[in-house]
């Protein structure tokens, strides 16, 4: 039997994400979430308003 996940509260990464929303039914992958947190730049928010801009502009 394959090791289950160490689930814990989604909440714990709002910090990424521009827009906060609690949701505390919400668990998550602590092994993968630490990994995504790990391997984003000090200050990095979701969604990245530089890089939408920048696809949202029309193209000439």
């Amino acid at each position: 039997m394959a090791n289950q996940p160490f689930m814990v509260p989604a909440d714990l990464y709002n910090r990424i994400f521009a827009a906060q929303t609690s949701d505390p039914s919400l668990k998550v992958d602590y092994e993968v979430w630490t990994l995504i947190l790990a391997g984003l730049p000090e200050g990095y928010k979701l969604p990245d308003w530089t890089v939408l801009s920048t696809i949202s502009k029309p193209t000439p």
